[in-house]
């Protein structure tokens, strides 16, 4: 009886510490969870300040420079987490992480694709420009000769 009571014992010490370290790996998951949220609150700031024109804008495009480091940051972060998190069985975790990787993912394809689409405007102003220098020549050469 003594020996069942005391492996009773050692059981319920065993579930108390595997309570614990679940409880610790629900904090460390919550910290995670609200590091993230913060970053795409950030991402979100960010694209809305992106969708306004800016100085910064016209010089160059240094905010799609500084949110794609940001971004690639975020991945490698990402990354990190999801091999600690899969490796310690937390998959609800994972799947959150790899939910935020994804929205990472998205976030620089539509970056991308604006970049893409700020070159090819580029493009065919450059186009647009050499049009109308030729044009501007051969109107010249007309009143000249």
């Amino acid at each position: 009886m003594e020996n069942k009571e005391e492996e009773l014992q050692v059981k319920a010490e065993e579930l108390q510490s595997h309570e614990a370290k679940l409880k610790e790996e629900g904090r460390r998951l919550q910290n995670v969870t609200h590091r993230l949220q913060r970053e795409r609150e950030q991402l979100d700031a960010d694209k809305k300040k992106r969708e306004k024109p800016s100085r910064e804008k016209q010089q160059g495009g240094r905010i799609s420079l500084r949110q794609a480091k940001i971004l690639n940051e975020m991945k490698r972060q990402t990354r990190l987490l999801e091999e600690q998190f899969k490796n310690n069985g937390c998959p609800a975790a994972f799947k959150e992480l790899e939910a935020n990787r994804n929205r990472i993912e998205e976030e620089r394809a539509a970056m991308q694709a604006e970049r893409d689409g700020v070159r090819t405007q580029l493009e065919s102003m450059k186009a647009a420009l050499e049009a109308a220098k030729t044009e501007n020549s051969g109107l010249q050469d007309t009143i000249g000769g």
